[in-house]
């Protein structure tokens, strides 16, 4: 509706300004005014990140679906002594994958 007010378009403040290495290397010599604030927020992505990529379930569940009659998973190769029923696997898994992405939202968004 013509009745909402929107803030004027415009270009940003970096690009307004003349955004060079020497602005960024201004900005990285300030670290210790904007890293404080946002040293948790970086940890807490951090871990996210991690748990993201270890246990991501659109990709592991299709690289180790057992085959044929293989009903466990290796622990550390195809040839490992070490390995893991396959339903174990998934309950390991999953309760990793839940465990890391609760962990990292109640860090990032407290």
């Amino acid at each position: 509706p013509d009745s909402i007010n929107h803030p004027p378009l415009g270009e940003p403040e970096a690009v307004r300004r003349h955004v060079s290495w020497s602005v960024l290397k201004e900005g990285l010599q300030e670290w210790r005014q904007w890293a404080p604030p946002v040293k948790w927020h970086t940890l807490a992505m951090c871990f996210s990140m991690f748990s993201v990529s270890m246990f991501s379930p659109g990709v592991i569940l299709f690289v180790y679906a057992p085959s044929g009659k293989a009903t466990t998973v290796p622990l550390f190769g195809p040839s490992s002594q070490y390995s893991l029923s396959w339903d174990l696997f998934l309950a390991v898994y999953d309760a990793c994958y839940s465990t890391g992405d609760t962990t990292s939202r109640l860090l990032m968004y407290p």
